[in-house]
């Protein structure tokens, strides 16, 4: 089992504490990429599932995961002092090849 994280909106993430997450549900490794794809709303997920490819970044689950594999809820404030919009483009970019 590893933990996997899941970025969301503030309104989505309480629906999620209460239900679990539906299958078809994105997960990743890392923080910052939950946070990019997902929102600040951020949750550490306790799972079973192995992503599609060895090395895969993320991982779409095939069924849905109930609330009891959640390991915590954080909310991440961002306050950037220097950001490269295009660097981080062309890695996210990089990544799905």
């Amino acid at each position: 089992m590893k933990i996997w994280f899941h970025g969301t909106t503030e309104i989505a993430s309480r629906y999620i504490v209460v239900d679990g997450f539906r299958a078809g549900s994105w997960f990743s490794r890392s923080l910052e990429d939950a946070i990019g794809f997902g929102g600040m709303h951020v949750f550490e997920v306790a799972l079973d599932f192995e992503p599609v490819s060895d090395g895969a970044w993320q991982m779409r689950v095939p069924e849905a995961v109930p609330e009891d594999r959640i390991v915590s809820l954080n909310y991440y404030i961002r306050h950037p002092l220097v950001e490269y919009p295009d660097r981080r483009k062309a890695v996210l970019a990089s990544n799905t090849k």
